[in-house]
């Protein structure tokens, strides 16, 4: 919902705004800033990112030992970029495995070419889940063994699809 320069209006979340998630939580990052780590078990996923330094991709962001890069994550709210305020759903909530993978990478996909996007999850302190806001203004808790495609389908604002409510 909430991007750089967006213009969204109620009447634009073709989805309903009972079947679209407007924001979430997400944690603040800590940890040391702008270094290489010797494994990936070395990655607290719920609190640092991960910058491969090329394109945000699951090859380049599974294979990357570069954390906080810069920043830790939650640095600047204002920025909007993936590591400081903004997420996406293409990881579950609260991911153990995957940390959050973000990239100052300049490439030559017009939909990728920026400076600072990324995957991206809500995260939180809750154990199982994490709570979220509708566009309807309704919040709920959702878990974060929501199945995957569920997760993304709430993602989308004008996407079509049909969504349980019994997630």
């Amino acid at each position: 919902m909430f991007y750089a320069r967006a213009n969204i209006r109620l009447t634009d979340i073709k989805d309903g705004t009972s079947n679209t998630v407007g924001a979430s939580e997400r944690l603040l990052g800590d940890g040391p800033e702008s270094t290489t780590v010797a494994s990936r078990a070395e990655i607290r996923p719920q609190r640092m990112y991960v910058n491969p330094g090329a394109e945000t991709n699951d090859a380049n962001c599974n294979g990357s030992l570069r954390v906080n890069f810069n920043q830790r994550r939650g640095y600047t709210w204002v920025a909007g970029e993936p590591r400081c305020a903004s997420y996406n759903h293409y990881y579950p909530p609260n991911d153990r495995v995957h940390p959050d993978c973000v990239a100052n990478f300049i490439g030559t996909d017009p939909l990728t070419r920026s400076s600072g996007h990324g995957l991206s999850t809500a995260r939180s302190n809750h154990p199982a889940g994490v709570m979220t806001w509708f566009c309807d203004g309704s919040t709920r808790f959702l878990s974060d063994s929501i199945d995957i495609a569920i997760w993304r389908n709430l993602a989308t604002r004008i996407g079509g699809e049909v969504i349980q409510h019994d997630f």
